[in-house]
């Protein structure tokens, strides 16, 4: 026998003992908890990109941290989002904060006195909601909904239809595709009760023969008039939420939009279809919006009545959230032009 067969035999314990302690110290170090299937993700905490690394002190972090990773989503959109991660929820928030800061197009362009240039280059949407719809008709009077699978699993659905021209395919949709125990209540100033109980004969769509304007002293004898926080007295929605305020009534938006911040209701979406270019008007429209918490979900031109058309209409849709989302974000104000 060699020299070195010697040496071989003599080592072979040693050298068996250290290899295993190699393979060993190899798994620990590149086994990553967090990617165990039988690993939940309730189980985990605040995710951060250090949990998709080889970063071993991030990972436990990550791992031992405990608490809640949906907290911050569901604080900030006051329970609406219940199931965001929050390393998904700090990337939603930032993109909101970087397109607040943009400048706005210069206001002082002749060409934004055409609605068509105006809507192309200003308000576009800074959130995006998972599984948004179309509630309604694919065509001219469907809306976008944010998520309403949450809307449905919350139990209580309370929905506010103002203008109807006695089209119900919008409300016949909401309880086909949200819930069919949604309480929906239709305004219009011409009267479609008939329509309404032929289309809902067990009363699921609640029509009223007013429209939602500004209260005046005058006596209108060819239109009811009534603002939205006497619509909600009258109806008993003091204090409640309305998930769904969805609004088309030919230019009373105008006239109406600074009153749906100042009922006693919280509006979680509002789905509007604004109509023109009304200036000052449209820039203090959208900061009402801003002012109050909201963010655009979305934004289509309605091309059935384009807005260069006479009609000239688009839709936009706004999400509520609480006022911890905007914390820190630095908004540029829109400017007031004639």
């Amino acid at each position: 026998m060699s020299t070195h067969e010697n040496m071989l035999m003599r080592n072979f314990p040693v050298i068996i003992v250290a290899t295993g302690m190699i393979s060993l110290g190899l798994f620990a170090w590149f086994s990553d908890p967090v990617m165990d299937p039988r690993t939940t993700v309730s189980s985990l905490s605040s995710l951060s990109y250090e949990a998709y690394s080889f970063d071993r002190k991030g990972v436990e972090r990550f791992v031992r941290g405990g608490g809640n990773d949906y907290e911050t989503a569901s604080k900030d959109s006051l329970g609406f989002f219940d199931d965001v991660q929050s390393h998904t929820w700090d990337l939603m928030k930032k993109k909101v904060a970087e397109l607040r800061k943009l400048p706005d197009f210069p206001q002082s362009d002749y060409r934004n006195k055409h609605p068509g240039f105006y809507y192309q280059y200003h308000n576009e949407p800074d959130f995006t909601c998972p599984h948004e719809m179309r509630i309604g008709d694919r065509g001219d009077g469907g809306k976008w909904i944010c998520d309403p699978h949450r809307i449905a699993a919350r139990g209580t659905c309370l929905v506010y239809s103002v203008g109807s021209r006695g089209d119900f395919s919008f409300e016949v949709s909401v309880l086909k595709e949200i819930s069919p125990d949604c309480e929906i209540h239709t305004f219009d100033l011409d009267d479609y009760t008939e329509v309404a109980d032929k289309e809902f004969p067990q009363g699921q769509v609640k029509f009223h023969h007013w429209g939602l304007g500004v209260e005046t002293n005058e006596h209108n004898p060819k239109y009811n008039i009534k603002s939205l926080k006497r619509t909600i007295t009258e109806l008993g929605h003091q204090g409640r939420t309305i998930d769904v305020f969805k609004i088309d009534c030919d230019n009373c938006e105008w006239e109406t939009y600074q009153s749906w911040f100042e009922s006693d209701v919280i509006l979680r979406q509002v789905q509007v279809e604004i109509h023109r270019n009304p200036r000052p008007q449209i820039q203090n429209f959208f900061r009402a919006f801003r002012n109050n918490g909201y963010v655009m979900f979305h934004k289509e031109p309605n091309i059935a009545h384009p807005l260069n058309s006479p009609v000239e209409a688009i839709e936009f849709s706004f999400l509520k959230l609480a006022e911890s989302f905007f914390e820190g974000m630095i908004s540029l104000d829109l400017a007031d032009t004639e």
